[in-house]
């Protein structure tokens, strides 16, 4: 079962897969049920994608989202490198939504590259990625915090993720944050960044939201998530 997980084996499959189902059909479930561990997540990688492509392998899927922790990285895998393509994203969201508040931390890592990949890109994620940020899976919050930093547009689309993050860093997270050791010490003062961008760009346009983030900055200073000094030098960088 090595070989069908090797390169010029996967491109072959890959090719083939339409044209001879029948015969390679029994090779990918084969590889899915494999003892080895890397052959088994690229057996739920195949299984994922052929049945987002082609609706192929619908019982297959369900045993590998039910299954082991190397299936489960398989297909998560998958749907988040298709999360940003619109013609995907709805079947992506509905496995991604499966695993969610999986516990496995290689399934967790593959979670969090979806940020990688674009995700806020479709407006229909929004939803998922908001119920990710409050899950058990959500632990590392730099890479959507750095995809926001990066955004150059105006960020009052993606205001209620920012408010989901600071909310999450103020009470699930606090101890996490106020350790020094710890590198949500250093994401609390990036959430600051973006909030002040929200906090600028709703004052005119939405006095609610603008209420929401004053309320934002006051539980980040009750909870000594932020100091006001940062704030300050904030305020001054923005003019």
């Amino acid at each position: 079962m090595r070989i069908p997980a090797s390169y010029y084996a996967i491109e072959f499959i890959n090719y083939t897969v339409k044209s001879h189902k029948s015969q390679i059909e029994p090779v990918i479930k084969s590889m899915m049920k494999s003892q080895r561990s890397d052959v088994a997540t690229k057996g739920a990688e195949f299984i994922a994608a052929y049945n987002i492509f082609y609706e192929y392998f619908k019982d297959e899927l369900e045993q590998c989202l039910n299954g082991t922790s190397h299936q489960r990285k398989g297909v998560a895998s998958v749907a988040v490198s298709l999360i940003s393509k619109p013609e995907y994203a709805k079947k992506c969201r509905d496995l991604l939504d499966r695993l969610i508040n999986d516990s496995d931390d290689e399934v967790k890592e593959q979670l969090s590259k979806m940020f990688r990949n674009n995700v806020l890109s479709i407006k229909e994620n929004i939803p998922l990625v908001r119920k990710y940020i409050f899950s058990g899976a959500f632990s590392n919050r730099s890479f959507i915090i750095h995809e926001l930093n990066e955004y150059e547009g105006s960020v009052l689309y993606f205001a209620d993720i920012i408010l989901d993050i600071c909310e999450d860093l103020s009470t699930v997270h606090l101890d996490k944050v106020k350790d020094v050791n710890s590198g949500l010490r250093y994401m609390g003062s990036r959430i600051t960044e973006l909030l002040l961008r929200v906090y600028e760009q709703s004052y005119e346009s939405d006095r609610n939201l603008f209420d929401r983030c004053l309320y934002a900055w006051d539980k980040l200073f009750e909870n000594r998530v932020v100091r006001k000094t940062l704030l300050v030098l904030s305020q001054e960088e923005s003019r």
